[in-house]
């Protein structure tokens, strides 16, 4: 099938355990050879990249490139944001927003920082007793294979840890204000956020940091100011202060006065939203993509380094193989090509 081709100037693919099969296949229509990485990959991808099978791999934020730094094959390394679908957003009519909805959106996992999100609920409530938390996603989002517990939406385990103390043993969930929406199609995902007065999306603080969220994304292009932890990409899809909160702070209780100062207050919401909406449409446009595309596509073909400020302590470990070491150590432990 791939031979049937014919000349392309640019071969791009999709990451995952998998990829190597196409990195390592003769594509001898194409010029070059991109890998898209939607989601974190590790360093040792980068050691593909050899001009030849693998001409450059395209990240999805500045931050998720930034990690990778120290490491060999910086320079081929591309950003390309994801866009989001502004024409089905746009077919969404607009809907009075509820004063008390708060709408978590993505997977509501460990890895999301849901459990910080369960903990910092009660103090809401406290607050705004008629508060109302709808959760849109589901553990099956990330893992097909999660094994659900009573709510058949939240992994087992995070049950009993942090859902069990907020609902007590009655499990009554409507009781605390909390909704279980489960996976809805995207349409409807839109829907919720066009209802949103508040949107929370990944709120964990240590290991999982997002490397762009789609979510925080729509939700602002849709109107909704979002809540977040002030961690990995989000600082740059969220603008601080401006559409949204992105709370620096650990804790459930900074995190439970971020979603209540905006809750109480109606103009700071819509003053955030008019802004999200703006911004929103700026960093989602699929136009802004295909311009990055095609200057990637050039300096693929020609191979010319990616546009990068320097960075004095990053660029040093690189130079005295600091992230090539790194590699092969870990390579060392766990035994692995990657």
């Amino acid at each position: 099938m791939l031979g049937g081709l014919g000349r392309v100037h640019l071969f791009v693919f999709n990451y995952c355990e998998r990829a190597r099969q196409l990195i390592a296949l003769d594509i001898p229509a194409a010029r070059a050879k991109l890998m898209w990485a939607g989601n974190p990959f590790a360093a040792g991808w980068l050691l593909s990249i050899d001009g030849v099978h693998l001409h450059r791999i395209a990240c999805v934020s500045h931050y998720h490139r930034e990690f990778f730094r120290p490491y060999p094959n910086f320079d081929r390394l591309e950003i390309v944001r994801c866009g989001i679908d502004l024409d089905l957003l746009e077919k969404v009519p607009e809907i009075e927003r509820s004063g008390d909805l708060v709408v978590f959106v993505g997977a509501p996992r460990f890895s999301k920082g849901f459990h910080n999100v369960l903990d910092a609920w009660p103090l809401v409530r406290k607050v705004h007793q008629g508060a109302r938390l709808r959760v849109v996603g589901s553990a099956e989002l990330h893992d097909p294979n999660a094994v659900g517990g009573w709510t058949r939406v939240l992994d087992a385990d995070l049950e009993v840890r942090h859902l069990d103390p907020v609902v007590g043993p009655c499990r009554d969930l409507a009781a605390v204000g909390i909704e279980l929406a489960g996976l809805v199609p995207v349409r409807e995902v839109f829907g919720e956020l066009r209802q949103a007065s508040v949107v929370v999306v990944n709120c964990n603080w240590t290991g999982s940091f997002e490397t762009h969220c789609r979510s925080a994304v729509e939700a602002q292009a849709a109107g909704a100011p979002v809540v977040g932890a002030a961690r990995g990409a989000l600082q740059e899809f969220v603008r601080h202060g401006e559409t949204g909160w992105l709370v620096d702070e650990p804790s459930p209780r900074a995190l439970a006065d971020a979603i209540v100062r905006l809750l109480s207050n109606e103009r700071l919401r819509a003053d955030f939203g008019k802004a999200g909406r703006k911004w929103g449409h700026t960093v989602g446009g699929y136009d802004r993509g295909v311009d990055d595309w095609e200057r990637i596509a050039e300096r693929a073909i020609s191979d010319e380094p990616a546009p990068a400020p320097k960075r004095l302590g990053g660029d040093l470990l690189r130079s005295v193989g600091y992230g090539r070491a790194r590699i092969a150590a870990r390579r060392l432990v766990r035994g692995s090509k990657v």
